[in-house]
């Protein structure tokens, strides 16, 4: 009897309850497992070749909660079709599971223009550490060119330190929720787009139907899309620390669904920074400690006044925003997108911004009433006794001139 048979029949003995397994992905071949739910990552019979593939066939078969840890380099999906398995096309995922890259930068995942790259089934997940770009297809993904989740209520996938880059779909460019939860967390969306297949096209970076998520420290800029990069329906959305800027259409679209927007930035997205829109007026849209910026059209699109938690500032009046330390038809005066720190490129206040030391530190205030300690970048937020208002906090020496 062959070694790795022993094994793999200790291994199923010794897993009549599933349970947590590792896999350490050591090639960049796009390969199916050999024998899936043996216990082995092995795409051949003899090498102990664990492709990503491989790795994704394993844990679905096994259960359990799994974690896939990626080394350094590219992996590009080749094996067209289409199953919910994962033997061809993208990556279906039954069973919960995490996948970890070496870093954003240095683990990317290709998906090579033939499907999506990831899809969740009803189960809970994370993505992180890694760059997913050339995901889905213009004429075939409907949603989600790089993720797509879709389950229960129960299922949440998280996403945190991943960038997208050149992911297309006809909604959720980048990323599609349909039902369940989500987070975006320290994550970049550049240069992802919807495609029209009819007139829906929708989210040109994420698109979220049915679905409650929050977006955290990230980067949304130069998505293409008619109508709008991020797009949320019957749903809410959380937006904190972010910056919008530059996307075709509206920054964010909230169709009959609550969004609340805190310490973000808008500049210049071409159909409008925001556009909210309740039919029954029962949703609740919130913006405070944001800062918006319109060459044209409007900074809100509205079918009402959205709610304001104070401290915004806006170059024109046109989301009627009149509460504490509000400012409109005032010049946020942002300069150029520019990496300004950390891995993201921001809209850093201008000496002599009204942005800069407006907000009492006691009103420094994120979701759940937690205080802000980290602007966009990770960055200390305050300096001072002040925090500054949208995504990025100047440091008080180049606030001063010494820049």
């Amino acid at each position: 009897m062959k070694l790795r048979t022993i094994i793999a029949l200790a291994f199923l003995f010794t897993t009549s309850l599933s349970f947590s397994v590792d896999f350490t992905v050591n090639s960049f071949s796009d390969l199916i497992d050999d024998s899936p739910g043996d216990g082995n990552c092995d795409a051949t019979e003899q090498l102990f070749q664990c492709t990503l593939r491989a790795a994704i066939m394993e844990s679905n078969a096994l259960g359990g909660v799994d974690t896939i840890y990626l080394p350094v380099g590219i992996f590009t999906l080749t094996i067209p079709g289409e199953d919910l398995d994962a033997f061809v096309g993208d990556l279906d995922i039954n069973e919960e599971v995490h996948i970890v890259g070496a870093g954003m930068d240095l683990t990317i995942i290709d998906g090579g223009g033939i499907d999506r790259i990831f899809q969740f089934f009803g189960v809970s997940g994370s993505v992180s550490n890694l760059t997913l770009r050339n995901g889905g297809n213009a004429l075939a993904t409907s949603h989600g060119g790089a993720i797509l989740t879709q389950g229960g209520s129960m299922t949440e996938v998280a996403i945190d330190n991943v960038k997208f880059i050149n992911n297309r779909a006809n909604d959720g460019g980048a990323v599609s929720f349909l039902n369940g939860a989500g987070s975006i967390k320290n994550s970049i969306f550049d240069s992802n787009y919807a495609v029209s297949i009819g007139n829906n096209e929708f989210g040109a970076a994420v698109s979220c139907f049915y679905c409650d998520f929050i977006m955290d420290s990230t980067q949304v800029t130069n998505n293409y899309d008619a109508f709008n990069a991020i797009f949320v329906e019957e749903g809410s959305g959380k937006f904190i620390n972010s910056t919008f800027s530059t996307n075709a259409g509206t920054g964010i679209f909230a169709k009959n669904s609550d969004a609340s927007i805190r310490f973000s930035t808008f500049y210049n997205n071409t159909e409008g920074n925001l556009a909210l829109y309740s039919f029954d007026s029962s949703n609740l849209f919130e913006i405070g400690f944001s800062a918006f910026q319109r060459v044209a059209n409007g900074n809100c699109v509205s079918s009402g006044v959205p709610v304001s938690l104070g401290y915004n500032v806006l170059n024109d009046s046109s989301c009627g925003l009149m509460n504490i330390g509000d400012m409109e038809d005032i010049d946020p005066m942002l300069e150029p997108l520019h990496q300004n720190g950390g891995n993201m490129i921001s809209h850093m206040p201008s000496v002599g911004s009204p942005l800069i030391d407006q907000i009492p530190v006691g009103d420094c205030i994120g979701f759940l009433a937690n205080p802000m300690t980290i602007d966009q970048r990770g960055d200390l937020r305050p300096i001072g006794d002040h925090c500054d208002i949208g995504a990025i906090e100047r440091d008080l020496i180049f606030a001063s001139g010494f820049d």
